[in-house]
C-alpha cells in the first residue's frame, strides 16, 4: 500500500496520498492442426488457435481526508479479451522444385472493458486468403527463395482497456498520469516478405530476407492536458492513431566450421544483422517511427568445443543502437544504445554432470533516456538513468 506525503517548510502537513491496487491476470489458450493426404502432392492442412484473457483490478486512492481521487475508486473493474482463428490449406507440391501453400484465415476478437458507468465491446474480424510458395532452384539443391502474402492482429493489453488512472504524484508532461481506453480496437496488418536461403551442411545457413507491413488501427499512447477529478492534469492514453508501414531486410549466416574447412576448430559461428524503416502517418518526420523500434540491430556468437578436453567456450554480442522516435506531434522520446557481451564456460565430467560457469551482461552499459514534451508554449524535458549490472553465474547441473 503505497503512501506519500508532502510537508511545507515548518513541517505541517500539506498532502497525503494512499493507494491501494490489487490486480489478477488470467489467461488460457489452446491451438492445434490436423493434416490429410488428398492425393497425389496434396496435403490438407487444418487448425485453431484460441486465446482468452481477463483482469480484475480493484484500484483504492484516497487523500489526506480520505476522500477518493477519482470516479472509480474502490470499484471492481474487468477487462477481457477472446481471439479466435482457424484455418485451412492445400499444401500443395507442384513439382520437386516448386511448392505452393494456399488457403484462407479467418481471424476475430472480441474485447470489452466494465466500469462503473457500464460496458464497452469492440468486436472486429477479419477473413484473408493464404498465400506461401517454396521455390528450390533447379541445379542448386542447396539454394531455395521463399514468398508470403499474411494478414495478422495485433490486440490491445487487457491493463491498456481498463481505464483506471495511475496517478503521477509529480505530476508533468515527462511525468503523466497512465489511463487505459475501453475502446481500442487490435491493429490490423498486412504483409509481403521473400527470402533467399543456402544450406551449409547439415545445420548451417545463409540467408537474406525482406518484409513489408502495412498497418491499421495502429495503437499509441497520447500526452494530452486534461480536467480530471484532481484539476487539469497531464494523461498519457492509448489509442488507435491511424495508419503506419513498415519494412526491414535480415542478413543471417550460421554454420559449423568443421563443415566447411578440413582440420578446423570445432566452433559453430552465428550471426545476423537487420535494418528496419518505418513512417506513421499524421506525425511529422524525420523520426515518425514506430515505437520503440531500432534503425537496426546485429547479433554475433560462437561455441568452441574443445577436442582433446570435455570443455565448451561460448560468446555472444548484441548491439542495438540509440532510437530516436518522434511519438506524437509534441513528444519526442530517446533510449540511448545497447551493448551485451555474454560469455560462459561448460565442463561435461560425463554425460550426466557438467559445470557451467557464465558471465552476463559484461560492459555493465547504464541505460538512458530523454524525454522532450514541446506543448502549450513550454518544453519539458526529463531524462532518466537506469544502471544495469554484471552477473556472473556457477551451476552444477546433473540428471537422475
Amino acid at each position: 500500500m503505497p503512501c506519500a506525503t508532502r510537508y511545507d517548510a515548518d513541517g505541517g502537513l500539506l498532502e497525503r496520498f494512499t493507494d491501494t491496487d490489487k490486480t489478477r491476470d488470467r489467461s488460457v489458450n489452446t491451438g492445434g492442426k490436423y493434416t490429410s493426404p488428398l492425393g497425389k502432392g496434396h496435403l490438407l492442412a487444418a487448425g485453431w488457435d484460441l486465446e482468452a484473457s481477463h483482469r480484475e483490478q480493484t484500484k483504492v486512492s484516497l487523500d489526506k481526508n480520505g476522500n477518493p481521487q477519482f470516479a472509480d475508486s474502490g470499484d471492481n473493474l474487468t477487462a477481457d479479451t477472446r481471439r479466435v482463428a482457424v484455418f485451412a490449406q492445400d499444401e500443395w507440391d507442384i513439382t520437386p522444385q516448386w511448392a505452393v501453400y494456399m488457403g484462407a484465415r479467418w481471424e476475430g476478437i472480441r474485447t470489452s472493458s466494465d466500469r462503473s458507468s457500464g460496458t464497452i465491446t469492440n468486436t472486429s474480424k477479419v477473413f484473408s486468403p493464404l498465400l506461401h510458395g517454396v521455390w528450390k532452384i533447379p541445379g542448386h539443391e542447396k539454394d531455395q527463395i521463399r514468398a508470403s502474402l499474411t494478414k495478422s492482429y495485433k490486440s490491445p493489453n487487457v491493463q491498456d482497456l481498463i481505464a483506471l488512472p495511475f496517478l503521477s504524484r509529480l505530476n508533468s508532461a515527462t511525468r503523466p498520469d497512465r489511463t487505459g481506453n475501453p475502446d481500442l480496437k487490435p491493429e490490423l496488418a498486412t504483409g509481403l516478405d521473400l527470402a533467399y536461403e543456402h544450406y551449409l551442411g547439415r545445420n548451417g545457413i545463409l540467408s537474406v530476407s525482406g518484409f513489408i507491413r502495412d498497418i491499421d488501427n495502429l495503437i499509441r499512447r497520447q500526452l494530452s492536458l486534461q480536467q480530471t477529478d484532481l484539476g487539469q492534469r497531464w494523461v498519457s492514453t492509448p489509442g488507435n492513431i491511424g495508419h503506419a508501414r513498415t519494412s526491414g531486410i535480415e542478413l543471417e549466416a550460421k554454420f559449423q566450421l568443421a563443415e566447411l574447412m578440413d582440420n578446423a576448430p570445432n566452433v559453430d559461428f552465428r550471426s545476423n544483422y537487420s535494418r528496419f524503416w518505418s513512417k506513421v502517418d499524421g506525425i511529422q518526420g524525420p523520426d515518425n517511427r514506430l515505437d520503440q523500434q531500432a534503425k537496426q540491430t546485429a547479433n554475433i556468437g560462437a561455441d568452441w568445443r574443445i577436442k582433446t578436453i570435455p570443455l565448451t567456450l561460448g560468446a555472444s554480442y548484441n548491439w542495438t543502437p540509440a532510437i530516436r522516435v518522434q511519438t506524437s506531434t509534441t513528444q519526442l522520446v530517446e533510449i540511448s544504445r545497447k551493448r551485451v557481451v555474454d560469455m560462459y564456460g561448460l565442463w561435461k565430467f560425463d554425460a550426466r554432470t557438467q559445470l557451467r560457469v557464465s558471465a552476463a551482461n559484461l560492459l555493465a552499459d547504464d541505460a538512458t533516456g530523454e524525454n522532450t514534451v514541446d506543448a502549450n508554449g513550454l518544453t519539458s524535458h526529463a531524462t532518466t538513468l537506469n544502471p544495469t549490472y554484471r552477473q556472473v553465474s556457477i551451476r552444477l547441473e546433473t540428471k537422475f
